[in-house]
């Protein structure tokens, strides 16, 4: 940025009380000022302030004393604001809710419970599963595919294996179909205890990846 050359009137200070010259050099490769340091100036004594912005922009603008009061009022405002909104969710929930690598999640309800299972791709055991009452505080209750049966990934590549599995619930029983794109395209696997074993897999004839279900009455 280039020197810019700013008179600063009948009492020429300085952001920090310091006096200028009748008229002074502002470097934008040194010098600059942020609403912190601005708490040493003096009102009353500087006509004018020079507020440098260093953006991509590189603006200069002046403020008078009461522009310079209402910034710094707007800004502890906005603070108080950001501040009364964090109070209010110290109770709620803050993403992620479940931290680490968890992609395309599916989640059914069973009464007042949710269960969660997410892709797992070339990881085994495969499929892991959450448990939650609240949608918000998460548990690991275990995998739906825990035996090489169940999820063959000898020949996985590092963008193969499981793909977007859905959990669903009925009539007493769970259901997790999903696609393992490495070996044998989309299959389910069931059981009526979420958090014990899951049955062999049950081979689907129809292509396709992220499959889903869907039930009526006794049917699927």
């Amino acid at each position: 940025m280039d020197a810019c050359t700013k008179k600063l009137g009948e009492s020429p200070y300085d952001l920090h009380g310091r006096k200028f010259q009748d008229s002074s050099f502002i470097l934008g490769s040194c010098f600059f000022s942020t609403i912190r340091f601005l708490r040493s100036t003096t009102f009353g004594k500087t006509k004018r302030f020079i507020y440098l912005w260093l953006s991509p922009d590189k603006v200069i603008t002046a403020f008078t004393n009461l522009q310079l009061i209402m910034r710094k009022t707007f800004m502890l405002i906005g603070m108080v604001l950001s501040l009364s909104c964090l109070a209010q969710n110290t109770e709620g929930y803050r993403n992620p809710v479940i931290p680490g690598f968890h992609p395309d999640p599916s989640v059914c309800r069973v009464g007042e419970d949710f269960y969660l299972v997410n892709s797992s791709f070339q990881y085994f055991p495969g499929v892991p599963l959450y448990h939650s009452k609240d949608l918000v505080h998460w548990t690991q209750i275990g995998h739906c595919l825990t035996r090489a049966s169940q999820l063959p990934l000898h020949d996985a590549s590092a963008w193969g294996g499981i793909y977007a599995p859905t959990i669903r619930y009925n009539n007493g029983t769970f259901y997790m179909i999903t696609t393992n794109v490495s070996d044998c395209g989309n299959f389910l696997v069931h059981t009526t205890d979420p958090r014990g074993t899951w049955s062999e897999p049950v081979r689907l004839k129809q292509g396709g990846i992220d499959p889903s279900l869907y039930f009526e009455e006794d049917r699927c």
